[in-house]
Formats: C-alpha cells, structure tokens, sequence
C-alpha cells in the first residue's frame, strides 16, 4: 500500500484523531473532514484515557495522528487540557487542536499552558476548520475570531496573572536571545521545526508579544534571563 503512493506520487494524507465525548459531534467532525482531499480521520475517543490508549495503538499501526481535535469538557470534567498535556508531552509532534463551546480568557491560556496548538470554536465554518488542520500539519498555530480575542484578553493582562513559563519554553526565550533560528534550536533540543514553532508561539501568548525581541526583552524584564 505504502509502495503503490510512493509510485503514484499520491501524498500521505493529513491523519486526525477526534476525541469529545459526544458521539453526534465526532460524526459531524468525521463527515465535514473526510470530505477534504488529503485528510483522513484514523479514530475517535470519548475521554482523555481512551484517546491516549487509541494514539498509542495508532502509532504502533504506523498512524500517529498528525492532529488531533480536542474538546475541554468532557464527562462534566476539563479532562482537555490533561488529555493534551499528555499527548504533547509523549508526542510533541502531535498538534493539538482545542475544539470547544469554552471562549473564556482563562481557557485559551491553559489550552496553551497544556501544549495545544490553536483554539477553536465549535461554531466555526468548515472552511476554517480545514484551513486550521492544515495549518497545524505546518506548525501553525490556529485561533477562531472569538478565541484570538481571548488570546488577545490574556496576553494583556498584568504579568502577576499570567502563565508562567514551563522549563522547556525558558529554554527555548534563551536559545532567542541567542538569536538562533527555529532550525538551529530544533537541532540542538533535538525536536522538529514545528515543535520548536508552537513553544515560541506558546512564549510570545504568555509574555504578551508579538515578535522574538520583545519576547527577549519582556523576559529580561520579568527576570527570566539576566539583564
């Protein structure tokens, strides 16, 4: 099968995992995405146990998820953001994408806290929601209208009420100050550019900036790196 694409030229589709604890929802999902070109759904969870389990099957199938569509609440808990920092942080190439009916500040904030990729709204459209996959494969981050603001909302607040920093993103503000390049931090943390890519996009959320040198200059004001 894998030497018939390689011979046809065919590309390896985008593979989605759905995990929300409503079935009609992951049925939608799995409608509106299978009917994109080079986007495959390879399976569905209802909680944040059995989505670990089922990446765990997948990968040892050769099918690890590239993103996965993630719901906050579920079975009345925000197993979402446990059920993300675990993915992220056993495969941190995984991109995870919130997909929610939450808009709140403070669940942008831990969705990026945890590891995801991009925030959405469960009323966005289908076009933005293929452009969000596709975006995410690339290392993008993606956000709906509603959830940018709240993005917006959170990194402006007052330093005393943002996230702090995990070890991983202090070490990626000081490989900045360094100047080096996403590739070049990649190949001495030994992670993908795409990795590397989500934690800057993480730091510059939770300092409140939008480019390297303010990140750097935030951080040396917060007393993360030396002055």
């Amino acid at each position: 099968m894998v030497q018939s694409q390689i011979n046809s030229g065919a590309p390896d589709p985008i593979r989605v995992l759905l995990v929300d604890d409503h079935v009609v929802v992951r049925s939608g999902l799995r409608m509106i995405l299978d009917s994109f070109r080079e986007i495959q759904v390879v399976g569905e969870a209802g909680d944040a146990d059995s989505a670990q389990a089922l990446a765990e099957d997948l990968n040892q199938k050769g099918k690890l998820p590239h993103v996965v569509l993630m719901d906050l609440n579920m079975r009345g808990r925000d197993e979402g953001f446990y059920a993300t920092e675990t993915l992220v942080s056993r495969w941190p190439d995984i991109a995870v994408l919130i997909f929610t009916s939450f808009e709140s500040d403070v669940s942008v904030a831990r969705a990026l806290q945890a590891g995801a990729q991009g925030h959405l709204l469960k009323g966005v459209s289908s076009e933005v929601l293929e452009h969000a996959v596709r975006g995410a494969m690339l290392g993008q981050a993606a956000f709906s209208s509603v959830s940018l603001r709240a993005f917006a909302r959170a990194a402006a607040a007052p330093q005393s009420q943002r996230t702090e920093l995990t070890s991983r993103e202090t070490e990626i503000v000081q490989f900045l100050a360094r100047s080096l390049t996403n590739r070049e931090i990649a190949t001495i943390l030994f992670l993908s550019e795409a990795t590397v890519k989500t934690h800057v996009a993480n730091v510059f959320g939770k300092l409140g900036v939008a480019s390297r040198q303010e990140a750097v200059e935030e951080a040396r004001e917060m007393g993360i790196l030396d002055a």
